[in-house]
């Protein structure tokens, strides 16, 4: 597959990079040999919390350079996904510490369709049935490149189940309701809802009362209520303020 051949080399190159900075990071990391006194435990989970942190931060900024060079389309709708999931998440009460994971999954999630041919990607009528199951394999092939940085794991999963259906009808296992991870839910309404927002090939954009609509119609059925909820409560607010302004 064309596509495949091009992206896993930049990968390749892209995770490099990343393990560079994680081995300086660890070195930098490691008590010098003249120190008299040795990091206590507390102190050594600590340092190793920060280079596990600045690991996944150097993959995840990686696997977007190479998405942006790969889709520059995708790598700005994913942007939009990654703002609308932040707000979202923060909307729904989550801690900072699963806000963050939400925001990368909602940044990650397509990134299995850089191995997509573009001629499946860019097609402009729909898909036949051979084109659509390689479509729906994105978020497993976007697994896997995830979770290849150990530091995400939890986003790898997101990034699988983030086409899952709260009815139990999406893919790639056919979780359903809360069998699907909260962050998971999050992402796919705000990845709806951005590429409603879009202009495509076949059809222009709808305007924000219509996607905000197309939510709530498909409330219970594609998307979690509580969650398209929350997200049109701050949509609305944030009408509100701009309107205010």
């Amino acid at each position: 597959m064309a596509a495949a051949s091009r992206l896993w080399p930049l990968l390749a190159i892209a995770f490099g990079c990343a393990a560079g900075e994680a081995s300086r990071a660890r070195a930098g990391s490691q008590p010098r040999q003249l120190d008299a006194v040795a990091p206590g435990p507390e102190l050594s989970e600590a340092l190793l919390a920060r280079v596990q942190e600045s690991v996944a931060q150097q993959t995840r900024s990686a696997l977007l350079r190479v998405l942006a060079e790969r889709s520059p389309d995708l790598d700005e709708h994913l942007g939009g996904v990654s703002a609308l999931a932040e707000d979202t998440a923060r909307a729904l009460g989550l801690d900072e510490h699963d806000v963050r994971l939400v925001r990368i999954a909602a940044e990650l999630h397509d990134i299995g369709k850089s191995a997509i041919p573009d001629a499946i990607l860019n097609k402009a009528g729909p898909l036949d049935a051979d084109e659509w199951e390689l479509m729906r394999r994105h978020t497993l092939i976007g697994e896997r490149i995830v979770s290849a940085e150990p530091a995400l794991l939890p986003v790898a999963k997101l990034v699988r189940w983030s086409h899952e259906r709260f009815d139990g009808l999406g893919y790639p296992d056919g979780l359903a309701a809360e069998q699907i991870p909260l962050g998971a839910r999050i992402v796919a309404v705000c990845d709806a809802y951005d590429a409603m927002l879009s202009d495509r090939v076949y059809r222009l954009g709808m305007s924000t009362a219509e996607a905000l609509a197309e939510l709530r119609r498909c409330t219970g059925t594609q998307f979690d209520p509580t969650v398209v909820e929350a997200f049109c409560s701050m949509r609305r607010e944030l009408g509100a303020v701009a309107q205010a302004a």
